[in-house]
C-alpha cells in the first residue's frame, strides 16, 4: 500500500514538473514575442459609430 502511494506521488510530481515546464515555455515564447512588430490580425466586427445602433427615434 505505502508503495503505491509514494508511486502515485511521484506521478503527480512528474505531471506537476511537466506543466510547469509546459508553462514556462509559454511564457518565454510570449516574451520573445512582444512586442510585435505585426499588428493583431483581429479587427473588429462592427462599422460606424459605436453609439448609432440605429433603432431610436429622431427628432
Amino acid at each position: 500500500e505505502r508503495e503505491k502511494e509514494e508511486a502515485e506521488k511521484r506521478k503527480a510530481e512528474e505531471a506537476e514538473k511537466k506543466r510547469a515546464h509546459e508553462q514556462e515555455c509559454v511564457d518565454e515564447t510570449l516574451d520573445e514575442s512582444f512586442p510585435a512588430s505585426d499588428p493583431p490580425s483581429w479587427t473588429g466586427t462592427h462599422a460606424g459609430d459605436s453609439h448609432d445602433q440605429g433603432g431610436g427615434r429622431k427628432k
